[in-house]
């Protein structure tokens, strides 16, 4: 009798064990932000660790890391994103049931053309325009500008941050060229410096 209550001891301790493993790498696991204030603007390091038991899924990022600026109207009804992920740096608006985007932005002073503060006043005035939903987005734009300041100081800190955590130049992604079809180098569509 003794001698069959042992084995069932070992399988409890082995489900057991298992269990604690897998909960072990599950923890490891998932999504982690960071955010950092700059006044009316936030910038949000995200850090996205793929499950150790996850099969790896082609074509689909299961880790990455971006760095967010993000505001948010007083009212919660306009939100502006603007995302690096060390190779492109785009802009999302969205308001009312109605929402922009834009990419292949480039940071102020660095290359130039489409910088940051220029494609997100560019959204929010389409945006203002194309949505009649929204209340008074005139308001909206006045506000962000407002924040200018705070803008600037949280570009310069999305700047500093994504030199150090993706140790490249600042320069990122343009745009393909309009009159190519279908890029010339499959693995890499995209023109970056």
């Amino acid at each position: 009798m003794c001698s069959s209550i042992r084995p069932r001891r070992l399988v409890r301790a082995a489900v057991l064990g298992t269990c604690v493993a897998w909960f072990a790498a599950a923890a490891q696991a998932g999504t982690v932000e960071t955010r950092t204030p700059f006044g009316r603007i936030e910038m949000v390091e995200e850090v996205r660790t793929r499950d150790p038991g996850e099969p790896p899924i082609m074509h689909v990022a299961t880790e990455w890391t971006k760095l967010h600026l993000r505001w948010r109207s007083a009212d919660g009804v306009m939100s502006v994103d603007v995302i690096d992920s060390g190779g492109i740096v785009q802009a999302a608006i969205e308001g009312a049931d109605c929402s922009a985007s834009t990419a292949y932005l480039q940071y102020s002073g660095v290359a130039g053309e489409h910088e940051i503060v220029d494609g997100v006043r560019t959204l929010l005035a389409l945006l203002d325009k194309d949505c009649p939903r929204l209340p008074s987005g005139a308001t909206y734009a006045t506000t962000l500008a407002d924040g200018a300041a705070d803008f600037v100081a949280a570009e310069d800190g999305l700047r500093s941050r994504a030199l150090i955590l993706f140790r490249r130049p600042l320069t990122r992604c343009l745009p393909p060229p309009m009159n190519r079809l279908f890029p010339s180098d499959p693995f890499n569509p995209f023109p970056c410096r």
